[in-house]
């Protein structure tokens, strides 16, 4: 009687432990988000230790991918072009955890690759706030105004300026003396990345421009 009362007794505490085991959560690696501005002349994909990020849509010219969730710490990024199985280059990165990215893609190659930390502390007053990175490889010592007013001078490619407070409200963007298209509407208590792209000498489709990204 007693060994089998015995061998209730390890069955009902072997029961126990491994319901103890199932309701253990699993561990979840920590994590970061990239967002990445495709600001070259071809289509590309996007990848994490070789597995495909971007499952949506491939990035295309001028294409953003929105934020895409990714290990924090050091991983191994790889870039390969549309409908190619091979790996253009691979880019080791280490990011925070919790923190996020925005990383654009002028060319598909280390030289050519402008990461920007994306963790941005917003203003509570009255006003926006700005920044601009020089994200095209055929334009150096760009000035961008704000209605004609010179905001950020001489900007090198690949540089990244401070965070700029200005007025809300509709403002005209202009690159030296070059009107940049249609009027911004800039709100209160939210912050932008202007950044250039493209090539001058190209009329059109990959032509120099300005896109603008909403933190």
């Amino acid at each position: 009687m007693k060994l089998r009362v015995s061998v209730i007794v390890l069955a009902v505490a072997a029961l126990l432990a491994s319901c103890q085991k199932e309701d253990v959560a699993p561990s979840v690696p920590p994590s970061a988000a990239v967002n990445v501005v495709n600001v070259s002349g071809g289509a590309f994909n996007f990848f994490m230790n070789g597995t495909r990020l971007n499952n949506t849509s491939t990035i295309y010219p001028d294409g953003v991918s929105g934020y895409l969730e990714v290990y924090s710490g050091q991983q191994n990024y790889q870039f390969k072009n549309d409908r190619s199985p091979d790996v253009a280059f691979t880019l080791p990165l280490s990011l925070d955890s919790a923190a996020s990215y925005t990383l654009f893609a002028a060319a598909l190659d280390t030289t050519n690759i402008i990461l920007v930390n994306d963790d941005i502390s917003i203003d509570t007053g009255n006003v926006a706030l700005i920044r601009f990175v020089n994200a095209s490889p055929k334009v150096n010592n760009i000035t961008l105004s704000l209605n004609d007013t010179a905001r950020v001078s001489n900007a090198a490619y690949r540089s990244v300026s401070d965070l700029i407070r200005i007025v809300p409200g509709r403002k005209k963007l202009s690159v030296g003396n070059t009107n940049m298209g249609d009027s911004v509407t800039f709100t209160r208590g939210n912050a932008y990345t202007i950044y250039s792209k493209g090539d001058p000498a190209i009329n059109g489709d990959g032509g120099f421009g300005l896109g603008i990204i909403q933190n």
